[in-house]
């Protein structure tokens, strides 16, 4: 699509490139916020664009990230909810009577974005309705959000409660009937099967099995913790651009959990760093 658009000179390549890369950063972010999930890894060839080529860089694509979620805590402190909604301040009309044609003054203080974000502020826009408009991502149109809140250029209006449609909206009924219609059938051929063998109920009541609690074993949770510590030493690279002196730098700065670093009863996994390589074993 992106392609035709270009062809039809209805977008600049730029503009097409801009938004495919804000897709990608946004799904990468949501994925970091995951705290636990199943994957397949399929290794294969990827189709690439003979008219609009595009590639990122990982380690760049994993730093953004990284810086992404560290201040996302601060930005969602201001940005609370996707209902807010934010009008400008006396200070801000004072020198813009048009939220889309701002006065040079204003405009030198802005970016772009901020300058887009501005605009879309009319005392009206859900902070979700402003993300969907500004085609910025979720993460962008929230930090310029929180800016022009912290420069005195806008305000908290209200926060508007979701009406019954956007509530039945966020519903997932295809799962939900999947989940029915698959309950159902097995609840009906239960109780068919009941009504044919009603002493298979007898079986269950009179049954002495006994639950045995296998545990998880010792080696596969030791070398998950081991796979977590080699990733959170690879990220500590990319970020900092060493391996730490010690494994505790890895709790210090957030890259683990405290709890991977001992196996058995409390012992700590051995660590050493030698020519900037580093050795790990138990």
């Amino acid at each position: 699509m992106g392609e035709i658009l270009v062809e039809l000179q209805l977008l600049r390549k730029e503009d097409v490139l801009k938004v495919i890369s804000t897709q990608v950063y946004e799904t990468i972010y949501d994925l970091f916020w995951w705290e636990e999930g199943e994957f397949d890894f399929d290794l294969q060839l990827v189709e690439s664009y003979k008219k609009i080529p595009f590639a990122l860089s990982t380690e760049q694509v994993l730093l953004n990230i990284l810086r992404m979620v560290d201040e996302w805590s601060e930005i969602e402190k201001k940005v609370f909810s996707p209902y807010l909604i934010f009008r400008k301040t006396d200070e801000g009309e004072q020198k813009t009577l048009d939220a889309l044609a701002l006065p040079n003054e204003l405009r030198k203080e802005l970016t772009s974005e901020q300058e887009l974000i501005y605009g879309l502020v009319d005392g009206n826009r859900t902070v979700e309705e402003i993300i969907d408009r500004s085609l910025l991502g979720r993460f962008k149109t929230s930090e310029e959000l929180s800016y022009l809140l912290e420069a005195g250029l806008t305000e908290i209006g209200s926060v508007q409660k979701p009406n019954l449609i956007t509530k039945v909206n966020r519903i997932n009924f295809s799962g939900a009937f999947n989940f029915a219609w698959v309950g159902g059938g097995a609840l009906l051929i239960l109780l068919i099967f009941v009504s044919i063998k009603p002493s298979v109920l007898r079986f269950f009541w009179d049954s002495g099995i006994q639950r045995v609690d296998m545990g998880v074993p010792v080696q596969l949770v030791q070398k998950a913790q081991l796979d977590r510590i080699k990733a959170a030493l690879e990220i500590h690279y990319l970020e900092k651009g060493s391996y730490p002196n010690h494994l505790d730098e890895l709790v210090f700065g957030q890259f683990l959990p405290k709890r991977d670093l001992f196996y058995g009863k409390g012992i700590s996994y051995q660590y050493e760093l030698r020519d900037e390589k580093y050795f790990l074993k138990r």
